[in-house]
């Protein structure tokens, strides 16, 4: 027996020697790391600037609501330490503690179900994206681990409700009257509210798609973004990757400068007596400077609004590719774009309105006339005409049996009319049909296709706002993916004059008409001064010849009679609304446009049979000023008319070019810019 004790007596003494002296770094280490503690302070976002420098978005002090973890998913042995704690400092017996227990976590759901529904917060889909997010973060952090340890995330509080407006803020301060916010927190467990910073837009509406909105992270946001464990230590990826509670860009500026914008988590770790043994600063995001104008932003947002009209208004600076502005409208306050969601996308009005829809890049119309111009430059880039050819309207398609696409004159109302022969520069003047259906007929529709595209159709803007949409330019490859066919002769006459298996946003338009007034090399509209994509630059001058007679004719559009823009420029409200001093070229469009139907049986799609809220036509009025020297261009867009564009976008764009005209623009140079 003694023997038996003595080997057991130097096994052990012989395991105690090995993991003290050949091991003991090790344990030592790891005891050490058990005991410490780290904190990942946040800072506050960047700001959202426009090109003068005044604020369109910040981070500004508030409180959150947050709630325990271990509260969230009913741990009871914390809720067994609470109910100690009650009985210890209140005196009371086990029963009463927990009967105090009890009524203050049915206090502390109460408020959070009050506080979350004021401020227009899923309450359900909150705290089960904080489980979500915590259990994952849980087995990627024990993943190889032979003991699962806890992590610091089961023992803090949570945020479940954001930014806390002064108001509220107050609520919760308010106490002595029974069953008030203040009340129901004093008398609470598991709730704490705390300092924190909200985001905040003080244009509200004005510029609020270009802008965007921030939200919470969600699944699909981690997985896209965050570092995984092959890429990185648990520790850099506590301080680089996105948890439950952070906020990522959604939309507009906000997530297309994400990058830029967010803030990065600073650290500090804690050994084990407390002490601060290492501390990493948090870093503020950077602010984003806009090449946008936010007084002409705001004055066209209150041009569109009063005239009426649903639509949308680009300013392009020619030389430099640079937004001025860009308006959508109806527009919504981003102050309270959480809070009245449900209304903006459930109203009936506001399913008619969209005022969601950022119109200006998202929203795709027929371009009607306004590519009248890149077809005369396709006709005369290819030979097919000069600068002086003259061709015959006859008010019908001489290339169809039905006449069709006839010439816009060629009506009951006009007495059958047709414009006879005509030059190029009094083709656009009076914007013939006829006269660019021939030359469609001469190019062919893959010719057509080429120049639309150089002309940036057909493809995105790249301002890299994640709401861009290419738009369609009716290639053989689309047509075959989209209608299982190939070209055909009709699609030739209808490109010409921008109908037909073609759609553009207001920003491609401007920029097609910025590429014109550049004498046609395209470079691609930019809404960032300091962030997004590079510039793209493509394509050659073309002969003076050819911008010379494109210039006339659209300048003889809006200065002389029979241009289809010189009524609505020069003699409505001539006394009261005298025209701009300035002499522009432009381009008046009138494109059919499919009726509006709304979801009116619930099944979730739109169909023929579905209600039909709006009919009309998409109007425009395109162009670029100086004439001689152009500066500036434009692009006015109004939804479902019912008069022609020169008539409902006209008036609209004199009084663009006026704005612009009194504002004036403090430039700062992007560094890119076109020579002429």
């Amino acid at each position: 027996m003694l023997g038996v004790f003595a080997l057991m007596f130097l096994a052990v003494l012989a395991k105690l020697g090995y993991m003290q002296i050949f091991r003991g770094q090790y344990y030592r280490t790891e005891a050490g790391k058990r005991l410490e503690s780290f904190q990942f302070p946040q800072s506050q976002r960047g700001r959202i600037l426009d090109r003068n420098d005044v604020i369109l978005a910040e981070d500004e002090a508030c409180r959150d609501l947050r709630m325990d973890y271990r509260f969230i998913v009913g741990d009871k042995k914390w809720a067994r330490r609470q109910v100690r704690k009650i009985r210890k400092r209140e005196g009371v017996s086990s029963d009463q503690a927990h009967e105090i227990y009890r009524q203050r976590a049915q206090n502390a759901w109460k408020l959070a179900r009050l506080v979350a529904q004021a401020s227009g917060v899923d309450l359900t889909s909150r705290l089960t994206r904080i489980k979500r997010n915590v259990e994952r973060l849980y087995r990627v952090i024990n993943r190889n681990k032979d003991v699962a340890q806890p992590i610091r995330e089961q023992h803090m509080s949570h945020t479940v409700v954001a930014g806390l407006d002064d108001e509220m803020a107050q609520r919760l301060r308010a106490t002595g009257q029974r069953g008030s916010w203040g009340e129901l927190l004093e008398n609470s467990v598991g709730l704490s509210v705390v300092a924190s910073h909200r985001r905040v837009y003080p244009q509200g509406d004005i510029a609020c798609h270009i802008i965007g909105s921030i939200g919470p992270v969600f699944r699909e946001d981690a997985l896209k973004h965050n570092l995984t464990p092959s890429q990185a230590d648990w520790l850099k990826r506590r301080m680089t990757n996105y948890f439950a509670g952070d906020v990522i860009g959604k939309s507009g500026v906000e997530k297309m400068a994400e990058y830029k914008l967010r803030p990065r988590r600073g650290l500090r770790r804690f050994d084990s007596p407390g002490q601060p043994s290492q501390t990493v600063r948090a870093r503020p995001g950077k602010d984003v400077r806009l090449t946008i104008d936010i007084d002409l932003q705001r004055e066209l947002t209150a041009l569109l609004k009063n005239s009426g009209h649903t639509g949308s208004i680009v300013v392009l600076d020619i030389q430099t590719g640079e937004i001025l502005a860009m308006v959508s409208w109806p527009t919504y306050d981003l102050n309270t774009y959480r809070r009245d969601y449900t209304s903006l996308v459930r109203d009936r009005k506001n399913r008619i309105a969209l005022p969601l829809m950022h119109r200006a890049v998202a929203s795709m119309y027929p371009p009607g006339s306004t590519v009248k111009p890149i077809t005369a430059i396709a006709a005369m880039s290819a030979g097919k005409i000069g600068p002086y050819s003259q061709l015959e309207c006859t008010g019908k398609n001489p290339f169809a049996r039905n006449g069709k696409p006839r010439c816009w004159i060629h009506q009951k109302k006009h007495n059958w009319g047709r414009h006879g022969m005509l030059t190029l520069r009094d083709a656009l003047k009076k914007s013939c049909n006829i006269y660019f259906v021939r030359l469609g007929q001469m190019l062919g529709a893959e010719q057509m296709c080429r120049w639309l595209e150089q002309f940036g159709y057909g493809s995105k803007p790249g301002t890299g706002l994640g709401e861009e949409r290419a738009g369609v330019v009716g290639t053989e490859k689309y047509l075959r993916r989209r209608f299982n066919r190939g070209y055909r002769p009709s699609d030739a006459w209808y490109y010409a004059i921008g109908q037909g298996v073609m759609a553009a946003s207001p920003l491609q338009v401007a920029g097609a008409t910025a590429t014109i007034a550049r004498g046609g090399v395209f470079l691609s509209p930019k809404i960032c001064t300091n962030a997004g994509p590079r510039q793209i630059i493509r394509g050659q001058a073309l002969p003076a010849a050819y911008t010379r007679a494109i210039r006339d004719g659209m300048e003889a559009v809006v200065h002389e009679r029979g241009g289809t823009a010189y009524k609505y420029w020069n003699i409505v409200d001539a006394e009261t609304h005298p025209p701009p001093s300035v002499r522009i070229c432009g381009k008046t469009g009138t494109a059919q446009t499919a009726p509006m139907r709304i979801d009116s049986d619930g099944d979730g799609r739109i169909t023929g049979r579905d209600e039909v809220v709006k009919t009309g036509d998409t109007g425009w009025f395109t162009g670029f000023w100086p004439a001689r020297n152009p500066k500036y261009a434009f692009a006015v867009m109004v939804e479902y008319i019912h008069k022609g564009g020169g008539a409902t976008a006209g008036p609209i764009a004199r009084e663009v070019v006026r704005i612009c005209q009194e504002s004036g623009f403090r430039r700062q140079d992007s560094g890119v810019r076109i020579q002429e």
